[in-house]
């Protein structure tokens, strides 16, 4: 089971960085040709293109004034249109006009590459004689296949059951089980610092003796939880380098916290519009003078309820510990 789930890890792994490539390459590609003129398509296709090309249905720029060939012919919109023996008319939707060409092109040919005629790699423009290529070029064997390839793709991507649909899925997959993880390593820091707990201990290394309250809990949550028995997994068994566990993050990961608690405390001072600071300096263990500066305000809630609230805002370092030198660093940092 552990080496399916590894195996599937690293095909995971492997496809995402697959898909941003592909994806960035794509892009870069399709802005160097025209989408709607089939004429300005490259001769080879892949799979991310023909996605894209099939969001729409083949192109076809209606009233367009086709140009006359040096013996007075042109393309009309009559031969978009087969007429069976019975009288019953059929739309030939596989048919294309392209305008930088002044030709026609097989549609679903031209698109997976499966045909060597010349309507459908580079277009014909034998206005004469259309009327009778075009209802022999559709008994082709090879017309007929790409046809079947069209309508299949078609459906499939609709349905989202192709393999870059698949790939799309699994990145959504992959994304999602990291908002799980983080999800719960941020309920672990937003815990141990509510309680004025110890984040480290002096190992930081995971299933080790002494490796503090954090990766402690990190721990505890893996025997329970099976977000994080994966996300463990993946951590010993070298699977993934970015763990989210180290010193570093945990510091980062508590000062956005604390950004959005100090910015909910401003905005509910604002709305208070008065109040008052009290200040107290005390010297920490390098002897470096430190003043607490904390908000005393009215709150009223969306109950009506009345209350009056103090809240600590930060710590600064000060020179000088009289009232005027505390007024001195008090503005800016109210600012």
């Amino acid at each position: 089971m552990q080496t399916k789930l590894k195996k599937r890890n690293n095909t995971q792994n492997n496809h995402l960085k697959q898909m941003q490539t592909q994806k960035i390459t794509t892009v870069e590609t399709v802005l160097a040709w025209d989408i709607d003129d089939i004429g300005t398509w490259p001769q080879s296709l892949n799979n991310e293109f023909r996605a894209i090309i099939l969001e729409k249905d083949p192109g076809r720029i209606k009233a367009l004034e086709y140009p006359k060939d040096i013996r007075g012919r042109k393309f009309t919109e009559n031969n978009y249109d087969k007429r069976l023996s019975n009288g019953e008319i059929v739309n030939r939707r596989w048919l294309v006009y392209s305008k930088c060409k002044d030709a026609i092109f097989c549609f679903p040919c031209k698109l997976f590459n499966s045909c060597n005629f010349k309507i459908a790699t580079m277009g014909t423009n034998d206005w004469k004689n259309l009327s009778h290529i075009l209802p022999q070029y559709e008994k082709a064997q090879q017309h007929i296949e790409s046809m079947h390839k069209w309508c299949e793709l078609s459906v499939r991507l609709k349905n989202q059951t192709t393999l870059d649909a698949q790939n799309q899925r699994l990145l959504e997959s992959e994304k999602q089980h990291w908002c799980r993880v983080l999800e719960r390593l941020l309920s672990i820091v937003e815990y141990l610092s509510t309680n004025n707990i110890a984040f480290r201990g002096s190992i930081e290394k995971l299933f080790q003796p002494k490796n503090g309250h954090f990766g402690g809990f990190v721990q505890l949550l893996g025997k329970f939880d099976t977000v994080m028995s994966e996300y463990l997994q993946r951590v010993t068994e070298n699977e993934i380098h970015d763990h989210y566990l180290g010193p570093r993050i945990q510091n980062e990961v508590i000062m956005l916290m604390s950004d959005k608690v100090r910015d909910n405390i401003v905005s509910l001072v604002t709305l208070a519009k008065y109040f008052a600071v009290i200040l107290d300096c005390t010297p920490d263990i390098s002897h470096q003078e430190q003043m607490s500066l904390v908000v005393r305000f009215v709150n009223i809630n969306d109950s009506a309820q009345i209350t009056v609230k103090k809240s600590f805002i930060t710590f600064l370092e000060v020179e000088d510990t009289t009232g005027f030198g505390l007024l001195q660093v008090l503005p800016d940092e109210l600012k």
